[in-house]
């Protein structure tokens, strides 16, 4: 018996000491994996999106800039014809 039971206790140690490893391995291939993905997400965000994001920025702004110009000018004749009916109204009301 005490045979078997040191052949146990062995058997019991060695599974203790491989899942020790294995534990080990996956927390070593964990780590890996997590750093190549953050290596992944900068490499993207450091080039071709910030591209992208600087393209559209600029398109977008063009195009408010063209739309505020637009505005303007429409803002310009409406104040400029609301004058012209406002002096116009004066005119007549008190007959000049």
């Amino acid at each position: 018996m005490d045979e078997n039971k040191k052949n146990i206790e062995q058997s019991l140690e060695e599974g203790v000491d491989k899942a020790k490893e294995m534990a080990n391995n996956i927390g070593e291939d964990a780590k890996e994996a997590i750093n190549s993905a953050k290596e992944k997400i900068s490499e993207v965000l450091s080039s071709e999106n910030v591209e992208n994001i600087k393209e559209k920025a600029s398109e977008i702004v063009g195009e408010a800039s063209e739309q505020l110009a637009d505005l303007a000018e429409d803002a310009k004749e409406g104040v400029e014809e609301a004058v012209k009916k406002g002096k116009n109204f004066f005119q007549r009301l008190f007959g000049k």
